[in-house]
């Protein structure tokens, strides 16, 4: 409902108006609100209740999206597992945590962790963790594997004699492997001699640090001594003992005492045979051997190639290479350089890019004797 002032325009009802705020007087007061205090009567609304209000650091522009939640920082990255280890290891009353750790950093490659953990038991002995007769073996040889250290080895026989592990087999061929390692080799034959009883290992221990050594005619000694059958290792290492001595007799001799005993022949020692034929020029009886074998490894395919290209002898080489390549043994650069000879020797200029192209082709990086053997074969 409307009203008409006199000079007829309308004016709004007096409840809905709103006084000047130039009227005076104690009604004007009582109804005049300060703006602070004027609210508006709340409205119903359909709409969901307004969010919160945004700190103005977070408010957008129009056209712009908000930014993303900031995301939690992630958490510290996990201990190592040799860290876990160490530290499991250290509250343990036993050396069973100790014995696995050191055995699992040496088959790691780390023989350095491996000897701290081993001295780490050392120092939590008074807690009750004292060394057995598995842990001896397991830190000597992470000293074996060390590079240098000798030091280190020497601090473990002294620990084994003082905790009386010195008469236990597997000690002291780790002895005995340690040292051949280290090259001590009267060290070796020292704990070998003061054995009271030897295994198949000790003397293959006391084999191997001799061929290891270049001391051929003391490794061939020790197999003439063996009062045990000797295992695959053993034979291997004396084999290369005889092709390393270019002694022929020697090698035929344990290739005979084998077969007598074998009936088919095994990798390990089909590949060091076929190295002693091959060292001793005996490239028929390699031959034989290498078609013996039921299976060929990298090994045997490069001793092959390289006893014939050696013994002038190409055409073979590059026959036993074409086998090798429908057996699906990939070549390395030993036998790439090896068949890159055999290609100059021959003149066969055809196979030579081939085998070019196939070096460029599996991206194999140059060596000294790969960039060797292209030139040569080129020139």
């Amino acid at each position: 409902m409307s009203f008409k002032h006199g000079s007829g325009s309308e004016i709004s009802p007096p409840h809905q108006c709103q006084p000047p705020s130039s009227v005076s007087g104690p009604s004007s007061r009582r109804r005049h609100r300060s703006p602070r205090a004027r609210s508006s009567p709340p409205t119903p609304s359909c709409s969901r209740p307004a969010s919160p209000r945004t700190p103005p650091s977070s408010r957008t522009s129009p056209g712009t999206s908000p930014p993303r939640p900031r995301a939690p920082p992630p958490p510290p990255p996990p201990p190592p597992p040799s860290a876990r280890c160490s530290s499991s290891a250290r509250a343990a009353h036993t050396a069973h945590p100790f014995n696995a750790l050191i055995c699992s950093l040496t088959h790691a490659g780390d023989p350095s962790a491996a000897f701290r953990a081993f001295a780490l038991l050392l120092v939590a002995s008074g807690a009750g963790a004292r060394p057995d007769g598995y842990t001896l073996p397991a830190a000597l040889k992470a000293c074996a594997r060390l590079g240098g250290g000798l030091r280190e080895g020497r601090q473990a026989h002294a620990v084994a004699e003082k905790a009386g592990f010195l008469g236990r087999v597997p000690v002291q061929n780790a002895l005995v492997t340690f040292y051949g390692a280290c090259g001590q080799y009267g060290d070796a034959r020292k704990v070998f001699d003061e054995m009271a009883e030897r295994d198949v290992v000790s003397w293959t221990a006391l084999l191997s640090a001799f061929t290891r050594g270049s001391m051929f005619m003391e490794a061939l000694g020790v197999l003439a001594e063996m009062d045990v059958t000797p295992n695959e290792g053993t034979l291997a290492s004396a084999l290369v003992a005889c092709g390393r001595m270019g002694t022929a007799r020697a090698g035929k001799a344990v290739h005979g005492w084998y077969f007598r005993r074998e009936k088919e022949l095994s990798l390990i020692v089909g590949n060091a045979l076929l190295d002693m034929y091959v060292k001793c020029e005996k490239l028929d009886l390699a031959r034989r051997v290498f078609d013996m074998l039921l299976a060929r490894d990298i090994v045997s395919w490069t001793v092959m190639i390289s006893g014939l290209v050696q013994c002038k002898r190409p055409s073979e080489a590059l026959e036993v290479f074409n086998a090798m390549q429908i057996s699906g043994v990939k070549p390395d650069k030993a036998v790439l350089s090896t068949v890159l000879s055999a290609c100059a020797s021959l003149g066969a200029l055809e196979s030579g890019r081939w085998v070019h192209e196939y070096i460029e082709r599996k991206g194999i990086e140059w060596d000294v004797h790969v960039g060797t053997s292209v030139v040569d074969m080129y020139v």
